[in-house]
């Protein structure tokens, strides 16, 4: 029996994507464009140099003549002959043009083949989880009637009540029809507008709400994250991954323990050479008290600027790993863990290692400019909505690989039941499902990103270092910072703006 077809996916950026591949093509055809100017130019010097000879033939010596008429003659062969400057040129011109067209046409296919839900698609799903939504409640209480009915009771005892399944639902309502990436994108975006020199009503909102977390952890005695530790039972040996799929699995299966913890794979190959990967969890801390770095004040600090708790627990666990600088890293994360492998990606500390890799899975990271020399691959779906809380269309360039699935139309049925819900769709479950899709396509982009991979993909021995965060008792005595703090210093020249907060509990279909 062969497996559940995983959901269909769609893939821009990378190095097939529109931009890396028009990028070649416009700047073959502007050198063919500047080329046929050039000999426009030489045709019209050609001219000129044709009329001299005429003028100089009538008053040169006979001797000499008939050189000058020669010269003439070569003139203008030179300019308008079957292989002279005018034929060259509009030869030039043609494929200049053509070439520009295959760039157009291609940006075209491109943007049909990412828009793979119609416009229309898209409504029908809406009205249609909108229609089951509004109806949700009054079939609960028509079913909660009809099972307290005579006939009602006596059917349910006797375990066949077709009328009380048909009336009560089977579970609650799909709700990603209307409330999905697109929905939430807008919304943000509407509330993101610039105000001058003021912060956007979005930004404003995310501070105000940052600096009250702060305040209500200090309140609530929330332990300081002052280092990391070794988790007892790290450095068992586990299976090399093979794809995105095992990159996604190698997240789920970081223990939260007693206050989270970050891990690093280290594979060791044939050669000597190390490489390693870092999985980074999302949201697992929704209380004001539990010293986990993992909760919604780290994701608040990510948006306006400051270093998150997360980010510094990720960057000693670095720090204490004994990575040399030669050696290559991918950082994997999940929801918030995605946002910290951006951050950590575009820091000063990146300096120190060779971080090659970043992998995103349901993560707003679309506000951090790509740091040229790392190649990024962003996983989400249609269905997503965290993804989508920055309000930023995640950007094409040719490091930098969007792979957006449609969970719905999933041949497993309990990923596209998962893909019904904003919590489903957030969940590790869901994402190893479209790793799996990615991992099964051969689009170019994804084929040259598996090649560029291989120092982490299916080669060499590995062995997991779990690291949980060291805390005080308290950080209630720590200076608060504020929330207009000055943000660390990005490793790229370029600012690095804030992003938005992603990480939902973690769920599995």
């Amino acid at each position: 029996m062969s497996d559940p077809a995983p959901p269909p996916i769609s893939v821009h950026g990378g190095a097939g994507g529109e931009r890396a591949v028009t990028e070649d093509l416009e700047r073959a055809a502007a050198v063919l464009a500047s080329a046929a100017q050039e000999l426009r130019e030489a045709a019209k010097a050609l001219r000129i140099a044709q009329w001299n000879a005429e003028d100089a033939y009538s008053r040169s010596l006979p001797e000499v003549a008939p050189y000058v008429f020669d010269a003439r003659d070569a003139a203008q062969d030179a300019s308008h002959g079957p292989h002279g400057a005018l034929a060259l040129e509009r030869e030039l011109d043609d494929v200049s043009a053509r070439l520009s067209q295959v760039a157009h046409g291609f940006l075209a296919a491109e943007q049909a083949a990412n828009h793979h839900v119609s416009v229309l698609e898209r409504t029908r799903r809406a009205v249609r989880d909108l229609a089951l939504t509004v109806a949700f409640p009054s079939r609960v209480v028509a079913g909660a009637a009809w099972s307290v009915t005579p006939l009602g009771t006596a059917m349910r005892i006797t375990g066949d009540d077709p009328v009380g399944e048909a009336l009560m639902p089977d579970g609650p309502p799909p709700t990603t029809g209307y409330l999905n990436g697109d929905t939430a994108g807008a919304a943000i975006a509407a509330h993101d507008i610039p105000r001058g020199p003021l912060p956007s009503q979005y930004e404003a909102a995310v501070g105000a709400a940052t600096a009250a977390a702060d305040a209500l952890e200090r309140l609530a005695g929330e332990p300081a994250l002052v280092g990391v530790h070794v988790r007892p039972g790290s450095g068992a040996e586990r299976a090399s991954p093979l794809g995105l799929e095992d990159l996604v699995d190698g997240v789920a299966a970081v223990p939260y323990g007693e206050h989270g913890a970050v891990a690093i794979d280290t594979l060791t190959h044939a050669d000597g050479t190390r490489s390693h990967i870092v999985s980074i969890p999302g949201t697992a801390d929704h209380t004001l008290w539990d010293a986990s770095p993992f909760d919604w004040l780290s994701n608040g600090q990510a948006v306006v600027g400051r270093t998150s708790d997360t980010a510094r627990l990720v960057a000693l666990a670095l720090e204490r790993h004994g990575i040399r600088a030669t050696e290559p890293v991918m950082l994997v994360g999940h929801s918030q863990g995605g946002i910290v492998a951006a951050t950590i990606a575009a820091s000063e500390a990146a300096d120190r290692l060779a971080i090659t890799h970043v992998v995103t899975a349901g993560s707003p990271i679309d506000r951090n400019a790509p740091i040229d020399g790392v190649e990024y691959i962003h996983l989400s779906s249609l269905q997503e909505t965290v993804h989508q809380l920055d309000g930023v269309r995640t950007p094409d360039a040719a490091n930098v690989i969007s792979v957006v699935a449609d969970l719905e139309q999933s041949g497993d049925p309990a990923v596209a039941a998962a893909g019904a819900s904003v919590l489903g769709a957030h969940a590790l479950g869901s994402y190893a499902a479209i790793g799996r899709a990615a991992d099964a396509s051969l689009r170019p982009s994804l084929t040259a990103w598996r090649s560029g991979a291989s120092a982490f993909l299916g080669s060499g021995e590995m062995a997991r270092t779990e690291y949980a965060p060291a805390v005080t008792p308290s950080r209630a005595t720590e200076p608060s910072p504020g929330p207009n703090a000055p943000p660390s210093p990005p490793r790229d020249p370029r600012p690095v703006p804030g992003i938005s907060p992603g990480g939902i509990p973690e769920l599995r279909p």
